[in-house]
């Protein structure tokens, strides 16, 4: 039987040195189950039988050497990977796969003549074969190959059974490196695809395909309007072929407007929205929106109350849609289209008279003359007054006057003033002057301010305080009593400055005289005597409902008590308050104010409104919003980022829809 076979064509030489005699083993399958052939029929059910095969059918039979006891794959173009070596120089002729009749596994053996070359294994190498599906290893597309390695024994030639021993493996698809492919789509379709968050280029959107991505790559959809999942895909080390779908969630839009408001006619400028009063500027952004808004010239003879204007972040109004939340603040999944807005209105107002006043000459002002003196012209300008009555009567404690004045120089200013005891008190360019005499008792009589360093800094305060010190220990501003939610009464108050002082005392009455009150706060309230704002609280919580009550504020210095009020307070079961016929602004006390000033405000129903402090240049220093109602607004002189604002003039200004108005304030320091 054997005498048949004619034996396993691959033969592999391995020396021992150089120039070593090669060792030939031949490897066989005889066995009856015939492995090897029913292998090779599930591939070639017609496979050719017999001795006589030609070299052109027989497929191809390669041994090889492997150095690390692994038999290690082949690449996609049949190359050997790892450490596993070809052995070369077997042809077709020689290492043809031919079966006998019976279906034995038998060809012809030659002999390896490159001694010590490339490829030649030796004896103790491992050794092991392939057979390919074709007459090329080019053209194969499958092989076959054993499971198991053979160690080349001694340097007689060898006979081995392949099977059952070392045995074939299934059969492996050779496969070509294929293009691994990323699909991207997106719910909805068309968005565009950004890879390392800038846009794909070429510019891709989906449904895009990307051949072979590059390893650590990410992409992303980007489209604003839309919330996405996944947020981005990043490609990884050992990517295939995958598909993501990003799903698209719409988000809340906004628009943000913001109505330019004047004269009709006059261009404003804008580093993005300018036009003509009146306009309306609109973007999806707020920030595109803030900034300065300046209106052209004003007409010969008037001048713009606030110019340039600023538009600052936050305080916005929503118009649309009504009765949804505040933006940002909603949990359900429906898109919102919010419509923002905020109005600024440039107002011409008219110049007032100038008037000349050389040196050395008096100008009659209504009740008070101004007088200057010394080598300068000054230009008086009095805001909102007429001529000859640029000052009012200051007869009433506390009255301040704002002279404006143009020059430079050191110049005297005298003020004469009516019949009473008067302190005189000067500000200017930061430096506050005491007049002469101080004070001025009794009028009328001038009272003079000598050596005033003007220098061209803007307006002058005049300060005339009536019948007592303006330096006095306290400075109270506000003194109020109201009923809290609990039927008691709250008396507050605020003082600018305490010097010298004691303490504080409160006194009740069911009457309007101060003689028939009595004492509620038996231990006196302690005084911090600062010169910046306090505030103060006391609860009256032993009153009765349907009680009318009146309250006096006492203020305990080393001196004569000071007595304030009464406030009056009817205590009455919970109602519903009353809310203001109009909207409106009231006047700021005290005013001018070194610490803190209140700003009262009327809002009527349904409406909101927004109080905007603007500095002498226009800029936008502090802005409130309040809803309907009464309100009192507490400044303490600083802007929006906790800085203390200078001395000078401010204008406050209320704007509404139904109600504009601005009034001016001055700090002192």
């Amino acid at each position: 039987m054997l005498k048949k076979l004619i034996p396993v064509f691959i033969a592999l030489f391995i020396f021992g040195a150089l120039f070593a005699a090669p060792v030939q083993v031949t490897f066989k399958d005889t066995n009856a189950a015939l492995v090897t052939r029913n292998l090779i029929l599930q591939e070639n059910t017609a496979y050719p039988t017999g001795t006589g095969i030609p070299v052109n059918q027989q497929w191809i039979v390669q041994s090889y050497v492997s150095y690390d006891d692994v038999i290690d794959p082949l690449d996609a173009n049949a190359n050997t990977t790892g450490d596993d070596v070809m052995i070369t120089g077997q042809t077709n002729s020689s290492f043809g796969l031919k079966f006998l009749n019976n279906g034995y596994w038998g060809s012809s053996a030659t002999t390896y003549n490159e001694a010590g070359g490339a490829g030649t294994a030796f004896q103790g190498d491992k050794v092991y074969v392939r057979i390919f599906n074709s007459t090329s290893i080019a053209t194969a597309t499958k092989y076959i190959v054993f499971t198991a390695l053979y160690t080349v024994g001694t340097t007689t030639p060898q006979s081995i059974q392949c099977t059952p021993t070392y045995a074939w493996s299934p059969w492996i698809t050779i496969a070509p490196v294929a293009d691994q492919i990323l699909t991207i789509t997106s719910t909805p379709t068309g968005q565009p695809v950004w890879v390392n968050g800038a846009p794909a280029d070429p510019e891709l959107v989906t449904p895009a395909e990307i051949t072979n991505p590059t390893e650590g790559d990410v992409y992303t959809i980007n489209n604003p309007l839309y919330t996405w999942a996944p947020v981005s895909y990043t490609v990884p080390a050992d990517f295939e072929t995958v598909t993501v779908d990003f799903v698209g969630t719409e988000i809340d839009t906004y628009l943000y407007k913001v109505n330019v408001n004047g004269p009709d006619g006059y261009a404003v400028t804008h580093l993005l929205h300018g036009g003509t009063t009146d306009y309306v500027a609109t973007a999806d952004n707020e920030a595109e929106l803030l900034g300065m808004y300046e209106i052209a010239a004003a007409p010969d003879g008037w001048h713009w109350a606030v110019n340039p204007i600023e538009v600052v972040a936050g305080g916005w109004t929503q118009t649309s849609p009504a009765g949804k939340a505040t933006p940002g603040t909603r949990s359900n999944g429906a898109k919102v289209a919010y419509v923002l807005e905020k109005t600024i209105e440039f107002v011409l107002v008219e110049n007032p008279p100038e008037y000349d006043v050389p040196a050395d000459t008096p100008t009659p002002v209504g009740d008070v003359t101004i007088t200057s003196t010394g080598n300068l012209d000054l230009v008086v300008v009095a805001p909102d007054a007429p001529a000859l009555a640029l000052l009012p009567n200051l007869t009433a404690p506390g009255e301040t006057q704002i002279i404006g004045l143009t020059g430079t120089g050191t110049v005297d200013l005298t003020f004469a003033v009516g019949v009473g005891t008067w302190y005189g008190m000067l500000y200017v360019g930061g430096v506050w002057y005491e007049g002469v005499p101080f004070p001025l008792t009794p009028g009328p009589g001038n009272i003079t301010f000598t050596g005033v360093n003007f220098d061209a800094k803007g307006e002058v305060v005049f300060v005339a305080k009536e019948g007592s010190d303006p330096t006095l220990p306290v400075v109270l501003s506000s003194f109020t009593a109201v009923l809290t939610a609990q039927n008691y009464v709250q008396l507050n108050w605020i003082t600018e400055s305490e010097t010298n002082m004691l303490g504080f005392r409160v006194y009740r009455s069911e009457t309007s005289e101060l003689s028939d009150a009595v004492l509620i706060t038996p231990i006196m309230i302690g005084a911090t005597n600062t010169s910046s704002t306090q505030h103060y609280s006391v609860t009256d919580n032993e009153v009765v409902v349907g009680t009318t009550y009146n309250y006096w504020l006492e203020s305990v210095d080393m001196g004569p008590s000071t007595f304030h009020g009464p406030q009056t307070v009817t205590v009455e079961g919970p109602t519903t308050p009353t809310l203001p016929a109009v909207t409106q602004l009231g006047n700021a006390y005290p005013n001018p104010f070194r610490a803190s000033t209140n700003i009262n405000l009327a809002v009527k129903e349904g409406e909101t409104a927004t109080v905007t402090i603007y500095n002498i240049l226009g800029q936008v220093v502090r802005t409130y919003n309040k809803t309907q109602g009464s309100h009192t607004i507490n400044w303490d002189g600083r802007d929006a980022r906790g800085n203390a604002c200078g001395s000078g003039i401010y204008f406050y200004k209320l704007s509404s829809p139904s109600m504009n108005q601005t009034k001016k304030m001055v700090i002192v320091k």
